[in-house]
């Protein structure tokens, strides 16, 4: 039965029980194979069909995987992972990597991470018990703890699938494995040697099916306002900056979402290729053979652009070449690791680009955060407790629907500059001294006001300055 439900998941469907019999939920019926399937695991003859619209569907399957979670961790015959810290007997027999109960673990953790939304599952050996945590809206949460004999098949099962050397145990490796939960998610997995033993962290490239365009992005008008101005020049640099994890990806995609369809040659040199977007030629780099930033925007300029997309500045050359194409006359969009509008610029005189090429080539800057917002079930709960208050971060006792955590999904805050002729000339002559739209601790606080987030989020994102906050 598991393997057919997992088989619905897969073709966006969900079976019901009614009163009568069965129903099927979807978007669009299922094939004639998939039907048959589905009436001889029940033992009936027909089962109704009901279409629902895709943000429904898409609900109503969030909903069957978190009701049902439990009850299908049982099916797999792990019953320590209901049972968190159970040393059963069962796993006292586990010797090989191939061994069923480590298969359906490693399957476990992978669909827990899914329906959860986690971006990384951390796998550690501890003094008593191997420790499982996911990071969860970029913050990690302890998921459970397994006996200490897990950790040795497990991490050898994940070698396996990501094709590493399953007798290396001294040095770090690096590998890659790939599942299908109705689109195919890509998974990264880095082990490290550790005190005790290895410790491995997947880190999850799950595609975004749901396009998002500037207006859904759930940043300010007035930040909308300036990409649409920037989008505007048609030429020239744009740098979405933040740290790892900032949210900088979904804007770049949200900002060629918005791009596409207008007659325009978009072109994209990414690491990796996380959305694909029909109409646009996105490229991947391949470290292996040579192709990196650098040499793929060198070819990409060939290929008659109009929009080109850098997936990060890294280095000089890509630099060199993003300022170069920026003013040629092509629209050029890049992602760079810095912490504020100002840190942008200085990253790239930096990296060795001359700062006259930089105020004559740079349109826009946007830098970035994301913020965790309460979970809409209980929220007033968490606004009512003293930890709303609190500038260091604080448990929740939180419900249900958000796995106890008081925090259900993110949204991002946002600052930005778009250059004018008199700041193209300031920086021309000293380091950037202009003040952005909508500072980000003015963004995050009129969050904070409205009740959406606490006050620790705040001060994460605002630091020293976040003694402003209203209270």
């Amino acid at each position: 039965m598991r393997v057919l439900i997992e088989r619905l998941i897969d073709n966006n469907l969900i079976l019901e029980q009614i009163e009568n019999g069965w129903v099927l939920l979807g978007n669009r019926p299922p094939d004639l194979v998939l039907m048959h399937d589905i009436r001889v695991a029940l033992g009936v003859g027909f089962i109704d069909f009901k279409q629902l619209d895709s943000d429904t569907l898409e609900q109503r399957i969030s909903e069957f995987r978190r009701t049902n979670h439990d009850e299908a961790l049982e099916t797999l015959g792990a019953q320590v992972l209901v049972n968190r810290g159970s040393h059963d007997e069962q796993w006292t027999s586990i010797k090989s990597p191939d061994d069923e109960p480590i298969v359906q673990l490693l399957d476990s953790l992978v669909t827990t991470a899914l329906t959860r939304n986690a971006s990384d599952i951390h796998i550690d050996l501890e003094s008593d018990a191997t420790s499982i945590r996911l990071r969860i809206d970029g913050v990690l949460t302890d998921y459970m703890r397994l006996p200490v004999q897990v950790m040795a098949p497990l991490l050898g099962r994940l070698k396996i699938i990501s094709s590493m050397d399953i007798t290396e145990r001294r040095r770090p490796q690096d590998g890659s494995f790939s599942v299908m939960r109705g689109v195919s998610v890509d998974i990264r997995v880095a082990t490290l040697p550790g005190l005790r033993s290895e410790r491995a962290v997947l880190r999850i490239f799950q595609s975004v099916t749901t396009r998002i365009g500037l207006s859904s992005l759930g940043i300010s008008e007035s930040q909308t306002d300036g990409l649409m101005q920037a989008l505007a020049n048609q030429s020239g640099l744009i740098l979405i900056c933040g740290p790892t994890g900032s949210g900088k990806t979904t804007t770049i995609y949200s900002i060629l979402e918005t791009m596409k369809g207008r007659g325009l040659n978009i072109m994209t040199i990414e690491d990796p290729v996380e959305v694909e977007i029909d109409g646009i030629v996105q490229s991947q780099v391949n470290q292996a053979v040579g192709y990196d930033f650098h040499s793929g925007l060198r070819a990409l300029l060939r290929q008659d652009p109009d929009v080109l997309l850098v997936g990060e500045i890294r280095d000089r050359e890509t630099a060199d070449a993003a300022i170069r194409a920026a003013l040629t006359g092509h629209m050029v969009i890049a992602t760079v690791h810095a912490n504020s509008v100002a840190g942008a610029v200085n990253r790239l005189i930096d990296l060795g680009v001359d700062r006259t090429l930089v105020a004559d080539a740079l349109v826009a800057i946007f830098n970035q955060r994301l913020v965790r917002t309460y979970c809409q079930k209980c929220a007033p709960t968490s606004v009512e407790s003293q930890a709303h208050l609190s500038s260091i971060p604080v448990l929740f006792d939180g419900c249900d629907h958000c796995y106890h955590t008081g925090f259900q999904g993110r949204l991002p805050v946002m600052e930005h500059v778009v250059l004018n002729h008199e700041q193209r000339a300031d920086l021309m002559q000293a380091a950037m001294a202009v003040t952005p739209v909508e500072s980000l601790l003015d963004a995050a606080n009129e969050l904070f006001v409205n009740q959406q987030i606490p006050r620790f989020e705040v001060c994460r994102v605002g630091g020293l300055d976040s003694h402003a906050i209203s209270v």
